[in-house]
């Protein structure tokens, strides 16, 4: 914005000497839209000299947009500080023949858009793209974020304390990325959307938190949700990684057993004169083809590495082995009951947000990769669609037990909706872990039992024989 027009805008002496400087509106507030534009034909609740001030701001911006985004300098100038000096003496705006009251006011909302997307190109030039936040990550800002807000400090003063306290150069992008958003103008809630690293739940969720007041409260409680989720995922990678170890180095044993071990035996069979038949035979060949196809054994290897870390740490990998731990009869009940306790625990954040019902479900519906539960909500919508009360959507869409929905009753009708979404969620995530627990703690002596019996039968398809001869010998 040219300096020119500022200054005319604002000249020095417009306001009263015992005002403050800076509660004086400029340009930048009126197309910023923190400074809202009265009704000019009636300025009676206002001073002599702010009266002027929102005249003046009227006829520039107006002026401004017929004529260009350059400043004003010259006989264009002098020819608009004429017209505008008219309108100021006319004293109505309805009379001047190009400041008509309705056209004035859509040149002004114009000029305002304009200005914001000026600003918003200026926000977004140059700027890095970052990777979507991870669990932890979004749980880690969220919690930072409530501490400051519920301190009484705004958005823009909160990104600017956490930018001074970064320590890493990619969080500091993504705050001043932030911080560059919100000083174009933009809402807390489309600053995070603008940066496209913010789960749009996160998004959809602080926005309700800004139009209700309740930005600490958001924020804390998607701190805790995204803390729990990052457990639970933990808990889900340690459930998958600890057996997939396992079965590694039982493969390696009997790699080396049957590349290396057997190999000795036969030399001494060789030497006894005899040769290894039967089981031992059969290992000992199955040996020999290892060491044949070896390059193979290792591209095929390779490759299993490399898709175990694409299931393990790519966001899309995450979402097919999701995918197929819904379609694979053993785990399907298994991650119903995950997709379960995360619409449980989004709903009870959507309820105490105060996010209407419908919407509630909407956002929650986009946290659940389960097909089957996705497909419930859906119903649970339709129904309510239908006019049935939300815990009837909720009982009739089968999400949750009789009991649950039972508790779900209760909870609507007392008022405590949140509450209770908030017990079944805990429920949930406990039954989960400990379905985990069970898990891991199976497979490790299961896993131990089979290398042990692997092992056990190599050496003895091989000593027994061996004995048997020593023995004839002696």
């Amino acid at each position: 914005m040219s300096e020119d027009l500022l200054n005319y805008l604002q000249p020095a002496g417009t306001y009263s000497g015992n005002q403050e400087a800076e509660s004086a509106p400029d340009l930048e507030d009126y197309l910023g839209g923190t400074q809202t534009l009265p009704d000019l034909a009636d300025l009676s609740a206002y001073s002599e000299e702010e009266a002027e001030l929102h005249r003046r701001a009227a006829g520039v911006l107006a002026a401004q947009l017929r004529g260009g985004d350059e400043g004003f300098s010259g006989s264009e100038a002098s020819s608009r500080s004429d017209r505008d000096d008219a309108w100021h003496e006319n004293g109505s705006p309805d009379e001047m023949p190009l400041h008509g009251k309705g056209r004035e006011t859509a040149d002004l909302e114009t000029a305002r858009r304009t200005a914001r997307t000026r600003r918003l190109e200026v926000a977004s030039a140059g700027r890095k793209k970052l990777r979507p936040l991870n669990s932890f990550e979004v749980a880690t800002i969220c919690e930072q974020l409530s501490i400051l807000f519920e301190s009484g400090i705004t958005p823009v003063e909160s990104i600017t304390i956490l930018i001074k306290d970064s320590r890493k150069a990619e969080e500091a992008e993504l705050l001043q990325q932030i911080l560059d958003y919100l000083l174009a103008g933009e809402p807390f809630a489309d600053a995070l959307s603008r940066t496209g690293v913010f789960p749009e739940y996160v998004v959809e969720l602080i926005a309700v938190g800004h139009e209700t007041g309740k930005l600490d409260i958001v924020t804390r409680s998607l701190a805790e949700y995204y803390d729990e989720e990052h457990n639970l995922k933990q808990n889900l990678k340690s459930a998958v990684s600890y057996p997939l170890v396992m079965i590694v180095m039982m493969a390696v044993v009997i790699l080396v057993l049957l590349r290396f071990v057997l190999p000795v035996f036969e030399q001494v069979f060789e030497q006894l004169g005899a040769a290894m038949t039967g089981f031992a035979g059969s290992l000992l060949s199955a040996g020999q083809a290892l060491g044949r196809y070896s390059t193979l054994l290792g591209i095929v290897f390779g490759a299993a590495v490399v898709l175990f870390f694409y299931f393990y740490a790519t966001p899309v990998g995450q979402r097919q082995f999701s995918r197929f731990t819904a379609w694979f009869p053993a785990t399907r009940k298994f991650s119903e009951r995950i997709a379960v306790s995360r619409f449980a625990s989004a709903l009870q954040l959507t309820q105490a947000s105060g996010v209407e019902t419908y919407s509630s479900l909407e956002l929650c519906r986009s946290l659940v990769g389960n097909e089957t539960v996705r497909n419930k909500i859906t119903k649970c919508k339709e129904l309510v669609e239908d006019g049935a009360s939300f815990s009837e959507a909720l009982a009739g869409s089968e999400i949750f037990p009789p009991f649950y929905s039972s508790m779900i009753d209760v909870g609507a009708r007392t008022g405590r909706l949140d509450r209770v979404m908030g017990f079944i969620g805990r429920r949930y995530k406990q039954e989960t872990d400990a379905s985990i627990e069970r898990v891991v703690g199976s497979i490790e002596p299961t896993l131990v039992i089979i290398l042990s019996v692997a092992v056990g039968l190599i050496l003895l398809s091989v000593i027994l024989p061996l004995m048997g001869i020593m023995s004839s010998i002696g």
